[in-house]
């Protein structure tokens, strides 16, 4: 699972170093799935990290075609950017619950908020609880990171 879950964390891997652990992985959980089935590890999670590992490959491909130069985070094709989102949407009030028409306002708005962040990032405090400083585990990790 190292090699699946290391071009992910370990800020000091470049693409390259990225790019071999994933397919590493993605041979030595075929392998294993062949051999043991669920035993090592679950359909589910087999079939997920495949598919992750696929879709990293081809955003990479592509990535090359459309402008080699650009930089490309694969921490990026998580769901951190999505997490945000959401949880911009739970703070805006005290409302928790909400239907689908308040949930469309709120992304609306969480939307707007994010823009603003990017486009001023001096504004932008930051989420205490996503800092890489004196943590025990990562979690996190931004463009920033590498």
């Amino acid at each position: 699972m190292g090699y699946f879950m290391c071009p992910f964390i370990d800020v000091d891997m470049n693409l390259t170093n990225q790019l071999e652990n994933l397919a590493t992985y993605s041979f030595l959980a075929a392998a294993m799935h062949i051999r043991h089935g669920t035993n090592c590890l679950t359909s589910a999670l087999y079939a997920d990290t495949q598919a992750t590992v696929k879709n990293i490959i081809f955003t990479v491909v592509q990535m090359q075609k459309v402008d080699p130069e650009k930089a490309l985070y694969l921490l990026l094709e998580g769901t951190d950017c999505l997490e945000g989102l959401c949880g911009d949407c739970r703070t805006q009030d005290h409302s928790r619950n909400f239907d689908i028409e308040q949930l469309a306002q709120k992304f609306g708005v969480a939307t707007l908020i994010r823009s603003t962040m990017q486009h001023n990032p001096d504004l932008d405090m930051g989420h205490r609880r996503l800092s890489l400083k004196n943590t025990m585990s990562v979690d996190h990790i931004n463009p920033k990171s590498w």
